[in-house]
């Protein structure tokens, strides 16, 4: 039986906190296949029988129990069963404050699949399953202050996904150089005219510090500098009254224009429609 259930985020738990957004357990049939474009979320599936297959982009991963995929959902992914042992799975969306910016530092890029269990099963699978299962059965009810314990657990349990994922050699330590021009980034990304300017801080040309920076962080340093000013955005169009017309040169943007192409670009919806939408729910 596909169980499921939905969670509600107070605005508080949207602005400030990780929260969950849909999660269950689904035990797909032979001919299981789900694709989507994009949604603004980030997901952990943990396979606890059979197997299958996920696509980012246009290489195919396999995966079978014991595994642990997460990914960034905001690009095109699909999914499939096994035909002749088709999986089952435990699945968390969800998404939080800045999250964007924890994310490629954990995981090093957009997608991460290892073995939940390590080279033996035992302790480390009991920690995913324990804080996976709590996170979904917290969605169960709506207790308001539960919100700081779901958060909580998601937090421990990426921390707990990154090191098993370091452990079994999918992770790989920024160089010092990347990581001193994303820090730069994340101290100036409201400002910064070019690029140019964090390859220097790298101490790369443009060309070799683009290549190395989407290597490390799954983004180019543009994606990332726009990903970061348009959650700002997001952040002012929820915590404050400001004017959508004059956000635009808040965030970086150097025109109402450009702002609003690269909000609906992101999230689907003008920057109006996204404040009244969030103030809706």
């Amino acid at each position: 039986m596909h169980d499921e259930w939905l969670s509600t985020p107070s605005p508080f738990a949207k602005a400030t906190l990780y929260h969950p957004l849909i999660g269950g357990f689904d035990p797909c049939h032979s001919n299981f296949f789900f694709e989507r474009d994009y949604y603004p979320a980030y997901e952990i599936l943990l396979i606890t029988k059979g197997k299958g297959a996920f696509r980012q982009g246009t290489a195919w991963m396999k995966f079978g129990p014991g595994d642990c995929l997460l990914h960034n959902m905001r690009y095109p992914h699909a999914y499939k069963a096994d035909p002749e042992d088709p999986c089952q799975m435990l699945y968390l969306v969800f998404d939080g404050n800045d999250l964007d910016n924890l994310w490629p530092r954990l995981f090093g890029g957009s997608v991460s699949l290892f073995p939940a269990f390590g080279t033996v099963p035992g302790a480390d699978s009991a920690a995913v399953v324990r804080m996976l299962r709590s996170v979904l059965d917290g969605m169960r009810t709506t207790i308001p202050h539960q919100e700081w314990e779901q958060s909580s657990l998601i937090y421990g349990l990426l921390m707990e996904c990154a090191r098993l994922a370091d452990r079994n050699g999918a992770f790989q330590p920024v160089p010092s150089g990347i990581d001193r021009a994303a820090r730069y980034v994340d101290a100036n990304y409201l400002t910064i005219g070019s690029i140019k300017a964090c390859a220097n801080e790298a101490g790369l040309s443009v060309y070799h510090f683009i290549r190395q920076f989407k290597k490390y962080y799954g983004y180019t340093p543009k994606e990332y500098i726009l990903q970061k000013r348009i959650n700002h955005a997001k952040r002012l169009l929820m915590l404050t009254d400001a004017n959508v017309g004059e956000l635009a040169e808040q965030c970086g943007f150097e025109s109402y224009n450009a702002f609003r192409h690269a909000f609906q670009n992101a999230e689907h919806c003008s920057p109006s429609a996204f404040r009244k939408n969030w103030k809706r729910g």
